[in-house]
């Protein structure tokens, strides 16, 4: 019998690239040559085959982020390897919405809402004290207003890179967005470690 895990792929690529509402069971098991039978025997129905890649996804990026917390030298090196996974894998899911989270598997919706509030702005806190720490951050900011704008410019960098424009390549979009958030962030020491870090981003004034 098919293997859970190879089913949880298949329906990932198809959402990926049809997007929630334009994949159906159907597709599914003509992809993999089964029956909604053998579907069955593994999940209830298509919300529960959902909520499951939904929740891979989100372990995924959870792995990532504790990983950089271990791993990086510095706040900014830690700030900018999470953002770095956040935009690509939102941009990677960019043609499922969480309009359509809501309407066809609300128990997923609210998982990614609990990833935001309780994972990833936490870990935006707990970075921004980092950085004025080790003091390549200013301490002038409110922490929960910094969070918002973190937020907002990922946001704001998936929406430019999803207009595919041909003169921008996603990973200079990533460096110009992250870069113009860090510097307004950073005290001098922090602005030339970002340099180092994020070079070849021609900055306006």
């Amino acid at each position: 019998m098919i293997e859970r895990n190879v089913i949880l792929t298949a329906a990932r690529d198809l959402m990926i690239r049809q997007g929630i509402r334009n994949t159906g069971l159907d597709e599914l098991t003509k992809s993999l040559g089964i029956s909604k039978k053998t579907i069955y025997t593994h999940f209830t129905d298509k919300a529960s085959l959902l909520y499951e890649v939904v929740q891979s996804n989100l372990d995924v990026l959870e792995d990532s982020i504790k990983n950089a917390e271990r791993s990086s030298a510095n706040a900014i090196s830690e700030f900018i390897s999470v953002t770095n996974d956040i935009i690509d894998s939102n941009i990677t899911w960019q043609s499922t919405s969480l309009q359509d989270l809501h309407a066809y598997c609300y128990p997923a919706y609210e998982q990614c809402m609990k990833f935001k509030q309780h994972v990833l702005e936490d870990f935006l806190q707990k970075n921004f004290s980092r950085g004025a720490k080790e003091e390549f951050y200013t301490n002038n900011w409110d922490s929960k207003l910094l969070v918002e704008n973190a937020l907002f410019m990922m946001d704001n960098c998936c929406a430019v890179i999803g207009k595919r424009n041909q003169h921008l390549s996603p990973l200079s979009v990533k460096n110009y967005f992250i870069t113009h958030f860090l510097f307004g962030l950073c005290g001098p020491s922090g602005r030339a470690l970002v340099e180092r870090q994020l070079s070849g981003i021609t900055l306006e004034n």
